[in-house]
């Protein structure tokens, strides 16, 4: 095993590339992906986080402490005035009025994207509220936002990842970021976007021959299958 996922993007002085962390990005995804449809009845997990990502020896992800997990209501909205979770992670939703539904996941989903796209803790001890939804809304609302999202994304990445495609993910974060969750994608939507993001960036590292040798076995998969 390699840990979790906030010793890497926080603590680690070794970087996870671009296609590495869109790679984590999806593995996360799809597990959401199963317990919301796959699971009978479905599962919200409720406290997805960083430290809540286990990394194996091919920093391939699972999720981990299922002890806040519920059921899902098939979609529908519960509520409950037992507010369990992390601050900072937990969707206004949950954390204002008790409302429980996969989309609670899928909030915090977002805020582990904003994580992986910055290197910076959504919260800490010396600043509650360090990342924000807002931050990310100013960013792609301003005037050349790719440029713009520069200033944002983790500078251990030295500028080595597309960045059209970050703009992408920075978008598909701001979804599922939305203060109403019925805009918010369902995590089928996020699986089918991160695995065409996951992609292009395997094809970027191979025409640029930027890529590691822990993403060796993706790309030749990758090359595989065309």
């Amino acid at each position: 095993m390699n840990g979790s996922l906030d010793n890497w993007i926080f603590y680690s002085t070794q970087t996870l590339s671009w296609t590495q962390r869109v790679q984590i990005a999806l593995d996360v995804a799809k597990g959401l992906h199963y317990l919301h449809s796959d699971t009978n009845p479905s599962h919200v997990h409720k406290d997805i986080k960083s430290s809540n990502i286990l990394l194996d020896s091919n920093l391939r992800a699972k999720i981990a402490n299922f002890v806040l997990a519920a059921e899902g209501y098939e979609g529908e909205f519960a509520s409950t005035r037992h507010i369990v979770g992390t601050t900072g992670y937990m969707a206004p939703e949950y954390l204002e009025n008790g409302l429980l539904s996969p989309k609670l996941d899928v909030y915090s989903f977002g805020v582990l994207l904003l994580e992986m796209i910055s290197g910076i803790e959504a919260v800490s001890e010396s600043d509650k509220d360090l990342l924000s939804s807002k931050t990310l809304e100013n960013i792609l609302t301003k005037e050349n936002p790719g440029e713009n999202l520069k200033d944002l994304i983790d500078p251990s990445l030295q500028e080595n990842y597309p960045l059209n495609l970050a703009l992408s993910v920075a978008k598909l974060t701001e979804s599922c970021l939305q203060r109403n969750p019925d805009g918010r994608p369902t995590m089928d939507d996020i699986v089918h976007s991160l695995a065409g993001f996951l992609d292009v960036s395997l094809s970027w590292e191979i025409s640029t021959g930027t890529y590691s040798s822990a993403s060796t076995s993706s790309v030749t998969r990758y090359l595989e299958e065309r």
